[in-house]
Parts: C-alpha cells; structure tokens; sequence
C-alpha cells in the first residue's frame, strides 16, 4: 500500500542514512500518488515522514491537498497546516488554513500559538464565517491565558488576555468570565470602583439568576462596606 511505501522510505533512511535523497524523491512520488488517490492515511504517513527526515523537501501542495481532504486530528494538522498555509493560492485560502491551524494548536491548549494565528485571520480577513471561528478561538484561548497568568502573579498578562476576549466576545458567557477576571484584578489593584462596575456588567449581561451572575453578585456585594456607591446600576 501507499502507506507502507511510505513508511518503508522512512526505515531506507534510518538504514542507511546516505539514501536521504533517494528516499525523499519516493516519498514525494508517494505524496503525489496518495494525493491523486484520494488517500488521506497515506499522505499523512509520507508528509510525517519528510518531516522527519527532510523537512525542506515537504512540498507545500501535498500539505494543502491533505487539508482539502479534511479529518486531520490536531497532531496531523499541526504538522502540515503550516506548509499549506505557505502554498494557498490566495489570502481567502490562507486565511482559512490559518484558521484551520488555530483551532489544531488551541485543541491541545497550545493556546500562545493558536492566538497568534487567530489574530493574524482577525487582522486580515473579511469573510464572516472565519471571524467568527477566531473569535471564538481567541475567546475561549484567552481565557485559558489569562487564567494561566493570574496563577504565576503576572495581573498586568492578564489583563490583556481578558480585553482581547472581551473583544471578541462582548456580551457571551466568554466575556462574562473575562470581566469577572478583570473585576477580581480591579479589587487586587485597590480599584473598588472599577471592580464594582466590572461586576455589575456582568450581572446586566445575563439572565437574571444565571451562575456567572449570582458569582458577581457576591463580589459585589462585599463591596457595599468598602465604597458607598457599589449597588447594581
């Protein structure tokens, strides 16, 4: 099968480390074969393995067909994704690789790199469907930022990983999360008033007795003791 080939082009080299262009000359005809055969298994097999070998002979029209098929798991896509962003025909294309790309890294919490490219998509594209999935990357890898940097006392992080997911998310149960993060480091700070009114946006942008509300609540009201304007507005 193609899949074995691929593999037995892996082991030449392991054997025999003289063979390397040999080898990575197989392995693109078995790319090219998997790729007109429809057979995604395969071209994941002979790409990891140019990888591995001889990375700067992964040609990036194998990467984008693999893409094209769909099904790649997070791994496999965070091994091609970015040499088909470097072979896209156009910005739309490579937008949406990118995108594609995001969401590979943010699935394993690689949440650094999944910003990067959710924000670079932001930056560029003008096609809703892909703003919308960066949004909701960088909401939902924001908040894991942010979190991650409240628990090594480094509140100024924070900060920014919470006003980029309120960007990206004003009113939904991410920026919600994101302005009781920013409410706690307002109190830390010694702000009682920016505190209190960060709470109280999350309380006016949810239903009446939702979790996220009643949690602002309390933090609101062990506040009436510490400022004389501190209520709900």
């Amino acid at each position: 099968s193609l899949k074995e080939a691929a593999e037995a082009y892996r082991n030449l080299v392991a054997d025999d480390p003289s063979r390397l262009d040999e080898a990575a000359i197989g392995l693109d005809l078995v790319a090219t074969a998997a790729e007109r055969a429809g057979d995604p298994n395969a071209l994941v097999a002979a790409l990891s393995a140019l990888r591995d070998i001889a990375p700067d002979r992964l040609a990036g029209r194998h990467a984008l067909a693999l893409w094209r098929m769909g099904g790649l798991d997070p791994q496999e896509a965070q091994m091609v994704l970015p040499y088909a962003a470097a072979a896209a025909p156009d910005a739309g294309v490579a937008d949406s690789v990118l995108t594609s790309y995001g969401e590979a890294l943010a699935s394993t919490t690689a949440c650094d790199q999944a910003m990067r490219a959710f924000q670079g998509v932001e930056r560029r594209s003008h096609v809703a469907g892909l703003l919308a999935r960066a949004d909701s990357g960088i909401a939902a890898c924001g908040l894991l930022l942010g979190h991650q940097a409240l628990t090594v006392n480094q509140p100024w992080v924070a900060e920014k990983w919470f006003l980029a997911v309120l960007a990206a998310d004003p009113s939904g149960g991410a920026g919600r999360r994101a302005r009781l993060g920013l409410g706690d480091l307002r109190l830390a700070e010694g702000d009682v008033l920016g505190a209190a009114l960060a709470y109280q946006q999350v309380i006016a942008t949810g239903a009446s007795d939702d979790s996220l509300g009643k949690v602002a609540a309390q933090k609101l009201n062990a506040l009436s003791g510490q400022s004389g304007d501190t209520g709900p507005a």
